[in-house]
């Protein structure tokens, strides 16, 4: 609190208080990059921004973390593409912890249907999972299903700006740590 006293006595500006007491300043998000840096990250809706008071708490993070060498940002819902919206709820559900079964998918079962989809690189991936899971007499949904978590535990690269149901082969990539030497048509 030191610091954001001492930010809000250069920039001008009153030290947020709950009820006449002073509180913390706080962000949202701070991110550990892999390349040793951090980016911290201040969500907020776009209409808030508007707001002057907004503005002045937001200045004090922005000091705040810029005077660490860290990165600073503002994330509003306009950074969140209709595409990415959409891929985003598709994947969800695969990123809860009760879905503890499908957790047991392997680099093997990602190879297996990489490569199926490869054979057939202009269809788009939803329809093509629908006629592999037939072709395989696997039940309704398996390889969609194995693409969604694929993607949501990012064992697959995939473009999450644009919608999944335009996805192709092209889109999709298997993550770098990963040979796909080998991989034959094992069903």
């Amino acid at each position: 609190m030191e610091d954001t006293l001492d930010i809000c006595a250069s920039l001008g500006i009153r030290h947020p208080q709950v009820r006449g007491l002073l509180t913390v300043v706080s962000t949202d998000l701070l991110i550990d990059l892999s390349s040793g840096k951090q980016l911290a990250i201040a969500v907020k809706h776009s209409s808030e921004l508007a707001k002057l008071r907004v503005i002045e708490k937001l200045q004090i993070e922005k000091t705040f973390w810029e005077a660490r060498g860290v990165e600073w940002r503002i994330f509003t819902q306009r950074e969140v593409t209709d595409g990415m919206r959409e891929n985003l709820l598709w994947i969800q559900p695969y990123l809860n912890p009760d879905m503890a079964s499908y957790q047991e998918l392997g680099v093997s079962e990602v190879q297996d249907l990489l490569y199926r989809l490869k054979l057939h690189p202009r269809t788009k991936v939803t329809r093509l999972c629908a006629k592999l899971d037939d072709q395989y007499g696997l039940d309704p949904g398996f390889h969609l299903s194995t693409l969604r978590h694929a993607v949501a535990f990012r064992f697959i690269r995939a473009p999450l700006d644009k919608a999944f149901h335009s996805w192709t082969y092209g889109d999709l990539a298997l993550r770098e740590t990963v040979s796909v030497a080998g991989v034959n048509n094992a069903s």
